[in-house]
């Protein structure tokens, strides 16, 4: 029975912390048995909602990993967590990862972002890189690609896997527009700066139709010194006010623009396409592996065209649930758990065969 240890642990917000439920659930499907490595803490919702799926905590310090039952020599999993490269405490001599390998771990690194954080630079230039890297999309992939390769990485070592997403946990509900009426517009991402655009509030504002709106979600201070302060059209909430499924649920679209963040394969687009919520965003990055333009959602070259396709958006009911019911359709069929699990299936057999890298030099 293959086992799998997931260092971190599930979340509401950020895209790794959503994705770890999506990806233990696939992993349970598939019959793998799993246990969870909290890394910075963890709640009983969480513990409860993984027990019910047959997923364990196990609960040890990140710090003492080597009293983990059964980790030596099994297979572990990172996704975005800095604590898969480094330790907590001070003093010590090894790194996290470093202590993975010299217990013969088999490690795996699926990173979110489209660039290498200083933590993977110093761990994958000092230790080498994990036995395998998933990577979201192609865009991605390039961009690791370029910077690991003199770090001891072989193309063999990547696998090109979409992030696991159950499309039946966002019911597809599309929010009707009458002619004429109010048009919510949505903008929903975490309380960072590069995910959101200093003019915002410009694009929006911008937008030909008398009665456009903004919803917006992940808002706080910082923010609200880059952006500027709403306007009275806009209602900014802060993070995690209401779920995800009810925010979409009071968006007529959402906008995907941001404040230069490269998106790799971004989760509030999954969650909006199965919601019946359509995308306007830039064309370029993840989004166009996404996104089929003006088919599943709206591929932008610039803000003019942002505030065109929401106001055409605004005036064209029927063209608009069309573009969600296809969204809808695609995201069940990229998010195919059968072809998720195949895929993992042959990453964790190319890990399996390779033999444990044993202790690196301090």
């Amino acid at each position: 029975m293959r086992h799998i240890f997931q260092l971190g642990y599930p979340g509401n917000m950020g895209g790794a912390n959503t994705e770890a439920w999506h990806t233990v659930r696939l992993w349970r499907e598939a019959g793998w048995d799993v246990t969870m490595i909290p890394t910075w803490g963890h709640d009983d919702y969480w513990e409860n909602r993984l027990n019910s799926i047959g997923v364990s905590t196990v609960h040890v310090s990140v710090e003492d990993l080597e009293k983990v039952p059964g980790l030596p020599g099994s297979i572990v999993v990172g996704m975005c967590n800095q604590h898969f490269c480094r330790t907590k405490a001070k003093g010590q001599r090894w790194q996290n990862f470093a202590r993975l390998k010299a217990m013969g771990c088999r490690t795996v690194w699926a990173p979110c972002m489209c660039f290498i954080f200083p933590h993977e630079q110093f761990t994958w230039s000092r230790y080498g890189v994990p036995d395998a890297m998933v990577f979201q999309s192609q865009f991605q992939r390039q961009r690791f690609e370029l910077a690991i390769h003199n770090w001891g990485y072989s193309p063999e070592q990547g696998f090109t896997i979409r992030g696991a997403f159950w499309p039946d946990e966002f019911p597809f509900k599309p929010r009707r527009h009458a002619p004429g009426s109010g048009f919510t517009i949505g903008k929903l991402a975490r309380p960072d700066a590069d995910k959101w655009p200093k003019n915002l509030w410009e694009v929006i504002g911008g937008v030909p139709y008398e009665r456009r709106q903004a919803l917006a979600m992940g808002w706080n201070d910082t923010l609200e010194k880059k952006v500027g302060p709403p306007p009275d059209w806009a209602t900014c909430l802060p993070p995690q006010d209401v779920s995800s499924t009810e925010f979409l649920s009071r968006c007529h679209c959402l906008l995907g623009i941001n404040g230069g963040a490269q998106e790799n394969w971004p989760r509030v687009g999954l969650e909006a396409m199965a919601s019946g919520v359509p995308l306007i965003t830039y064309d370029g990055w993840g989004w166009r592996e996404m996104l089929q333009q003006q088919e599943t959602g709206i591929l932008c070259e610039n803000d003019q065209e942002v505030q065109y396709w929401a106001a055409y958006l605004a005036h064209n009911e029927s063209r608009r649930l069309e573009i969600a019911e296809a969204a809808r359709v695609e995201v069940e069929r990229v998010s195919n758990p059968l072809l998720l699990t195949s895929a993992w299936e042959r990453l964790f057999k190319f890990v399996e065969s390779r033999e444990p890298a044993g202790c690196p030099a301090a």
